[in-house]
């Protein structure tokens, strides 16, 4: 192997570094006459015996000629072969240098390569060798692995270090220091195995496959290094070699050689069946060419294409059913919002209806109550405007229940009190309850009293008043018939009205009757002294004439009292019940009278 700074052919090649750092045989060289940089590659011969000078001869003579060959094919994945020398026993090839890095340095990271990437290099590699190998003679590659494939800076494949035969058929040497056992076949690696081995490994090889076995190297032995080199980069990882995969098969156990999708999933199928076949152990399983191989990994890429384009098909109809889904959910989504919505406008217009209605109701409920309020202020006052003739009748009822024949006076009383106010007279003509109307009576013929005949009378309206509130009226069944003295004058019975039952008790009703005594009495009193009395004059008196026959006594005499008005009656009677005990208090003192008889 030359040294670095070594001069060859002469001085012109100087010898900078070898490109494989592991002690290959490629090294990095600059060509002193052209003034470029060159790749100076070592071909060292093997032989297996001495040799003679003739022989020597020979093998210098035959390298020449491949030399030649090789330095006229032109083809873009192959380094072009610029001069050939020999010295000191050695072959060199001057190939012209390229600027790139190889696939090793490339998956130096362990790290699988962009599996589109790979496909593209295997396939400029499988033209590149297929051109090889359809020269005449054939000329076989012989060492593909990642060192000796390197990618330019345009992404083009370089094949490096293309290997040569002599004419005795012996092995140009390219399988020396520098080559990886892992992407070589099992028959370059046969004549370096000792007897015992390759007897151990023949038993297990029929005939056929025996003599295949011992056979030179041809293109199966190039489509082996491409589909070690495409697995190293696929998987991150180098293969198994040929021997230990043999031996592992010759024990029973499995094929140590994981394929491809196994260690790497991204891994199509079709191409890890490619790789899997181009490495078979026995040379008779692998493509016949590369050619062949070439157009196997093809069909492979377009189904591959084909798949991803279903699968993307595939995709893009879910995609598209999922946009559908989801136009078909945002529209039903949208139509339950619009739903919504106009629910919540209904509720909202009937909420506003039902507002609209309590407010016409409570409206409706303040008129009534307004209406109601009037109609209770109208009752009040018919009620007020009736009750004074109500009680003038009730209280001549009560004056001609207790009157007797043997009290004159009380007839001359009564004419008295009826004669002080002109008011009673107006109330005996207003209308009553029951809508008739009472006839107006005869205006009596009062004469004038003084003062003391009127406080007088006074003090006896108040005894039969007291006498009136004991009195308990008789059973109907014990009934005593008294007599009693009927007027035949006109103006004795003057409200004949209230013969009729009432419902009122005679406690109440004498009640009433001495209020509203009271009350003329004092009305009356109020008008005497306030004014002169004037001057007597006769007036025409009209005695009651003489009873003509005796007259039941009445039985539970209640006046008639209208359901409309009962509670104002009450109301007046308690009022009048309250305010008749002062009154009375404040009546003078007077004589004693002789009482009615009973």
């Amino acid at each position: 192997m030359p040294a670095t700074n070594e001069l060859l052919h002469n001085g012109r090649y100087r010898i900078n570094h070898p490109v494989d750092h592991n002690g290959g045989s490629l090294f990095d060289a600059y060509d002193t006459v052209r003034d470029t940089k060159v790749i100076i590659k070592e071909v060292v011969l093997k032989t297996n015996k001495v040799m003679t000078a003739a022989q020597i001869a020979s093998l210098r003579s035959a390298f020449d000629e491949h030399a030649k060959a090789l330095s006229s094919m032109r083809h873009e994945t192959l380094i072009k072969v610029e001069d050939h020398f020999t010295e000191t026993d050695r072959q060199y090839l001057v190939l012209e240098s390229t600027v790139g890095s190889d696939l090793a340095t490339l998956a130096a990271d362990a790290k699988p390569v962009e599996l589109g990437k790979v496909i593209t290099w295997a396939d400029q590699i499988l033209d590149g060798l297929n051109y090889l190998h359809n020269q005449f003679p054939p000329v076989f590659h012989k060492s593909v692995s990642p060192r000796n494939i390197k990618i330019d800076d345009a992404g083009r494949v370089k094949v490096l270090s293309v290997g040569l035969v002599d004419e005795s058929g012996s092995y140009a040497d390219n399988s020396g220091s520098d080559a990886d056992l892992n992407f070589l076949p099992l028959e370059q690696l046969w004549d370096g195995l000792d007897p015992a081995s390759q007897k151990v490994i023949a038993n297990s090889y029929d005939d056929r496959s025996e003599r295949i076995l011992k056979e030179p190297a041809d293109a199966r032995t190039d489509i082996y290094g491409v589909g070690a080199t495409i697995y190293r980069l696929v998987t991150g990882q180098n293969p198994v070699d040929a021997l230990e995969r043999s031996i592992e098969l010759l024990d029973g156990n499995p094929d140590p050689l994981k394929a491809p999708d196994k260690l790497n999933p991204e891994v199509p199928l079709e191409i890890s069946d490619v790789v899997m076949k181009a490495m078979e152990i026995r040379r008779e399983m692998r493509f016949d060419s590369a050619a062949i191989m070439r157009q196997v990994l093809r069909t492979a890429l377009v189904k591959i294409q084909e798949h991803q384009a279903q699968e993307l098909l595939e995709q893009a109809e879910a995609a598209s059913d999922l946009k559908r889904a989801a136009v078909i959910k945002s529209e039903r989504t949208q139509r339950v919002v619009e739903e919504n919505a106009e629910k919540q406008r209904e509720a909202e217009l009937l909420g506003q209806k039902l507002r609209e209605a309590e407010e016409q109701r409570a409206a409706a409920e303040k008129r009534a109550a307004e209406i109601e309020r009037l109609l209770r202020e109208k009752e009040a006052e018919t009620a007020r405007l009736a009750a004074p003739a109500t009680h003038v009748e009730a209280l001549d009822d009560l004056l001609e229940l207790h009157e007797t024949p043997s009290s004159p006076s009380l007839e001359k009383t009564r004419t008295k009190v009826l004669s002080g106010d002109q008011s009673f007279t107006k109330f005996k003509n207003a209308p009553s309850d029951n809508g008739r109307t009472t006839e107006p009576a005869q205006e009596p013929v009062v004469e004038e009293m003084p003062s003391a005949d009127l406080q007088a009378a006074a003090a006896e309206f108040n005894d039969v008043i007291e006498a009136s509130a004991s009195f308990e009226p008789r059973p109907a069944e014990s009934a005593v018939e008294a007599p009693h003295t009927v007027d035949t004058d006109d103006n004795v019975d003057l409200y004949p009205e209230m013969s009729r039952s009432s419902g009122l008790p005679v406690a109440m009703i004498g009640g009433i009757c001495a209020v509203l005594v009271v009350v003329v009495v004092g009305i009356w009193f109020m008008i005497a002294g306030s004014s002169t009395p004037p001057a007597q004059t006769a007036a025409p008196t009209a005695d009651a004439p003489a009873p003509t026959e005796a007259a039941p006594v009445q039985q539970a005499f209640t006046p008639p009292v209208e359901n409309n008005n009962s509670s104002e009656v009450n109301a007046v009677d308690e009022t009048s019940a309250s305010s008749a005990v002062p009154l009375k208090t404040a009546t003078p003192e007077r004589k004693p009278q002789p009482q009615a008889p009973k």
